[in-house]
């Protein structure tokens, strides 16, 4: 985790991305193994100071960098197009996003969750491993994209400071 904020560091966003490709894997849901990444310098300013009202400044950190990338994020397709409307009518405005990927063959994953997954590069990491891989940053479960993405796996996370709350629809 990072020094002043609630969330992963990439670091730890990796670590997750391999446990998670590691079990889909045993459970024959995944083909592919997980990926290798370069760790590269950085800074980060977490919320924590925000939260308090003061400036933390920045801490030093490692990103990831995905070596030879092969998911495409939100390719100008029909899908993406009809994808993107229903974002719209449901009234989602976090950043939602799908990859399609021509280097897998494999199974469709649709991802509902919250930051914890949309604020890092933990979705990257994860389409990199699908032949698509939609990630909406929602803590309910909607229908209509079900049915437009017609995933073969469907993954629900939630952050355990939100496990008092549960979907609404």
């Amino acid at each position: 985790y990072y020094k002043t904020d609630t969330h992963w560091n990439q670091y730890g966003a990796y670590v997750a991305y391999r446990k998670i490709i590691e079990n889909m894997q045993q459970w024959g849901l995944c083909n592919t193994a997980p990926i290798d990444v370069d760790f590269v310098d950085a800074e980060y300013t977490g919320e924590f100071g925000a939260m308090l009202g003061i400036d933390l400044g920045a801490e030093s950190t490692k990103n990831s960098l995905i070596l030879n990338p092969q998911a495409i994020k939100n390719p100008e397709t029909e899908k993406y197009s009809v994808f993107r409307n229903i974002l719209e009518a449901e009234g989602i405005s976090n950043p939602c996003h799908f990859y399609s990927n021509p280097a897998v063959t494999g199974k469709k994953v649709i991802m509902f969750g919250d930051s914890m997954f949309a604020s890092w590069n933990a979705t990257e990491l994860l389409a990199e491993n699908f032949s698509e891989f939609t990630y909406i940053w929602d803590g309910n479960i909607r229908e209509s994209l079900l049915d437009t993405m017609k995933p073969d796996v469907v993954i629900y996370e939630l952050t355990e400071r939100y496990l008092n709350v549960f979907p609404s629809k």
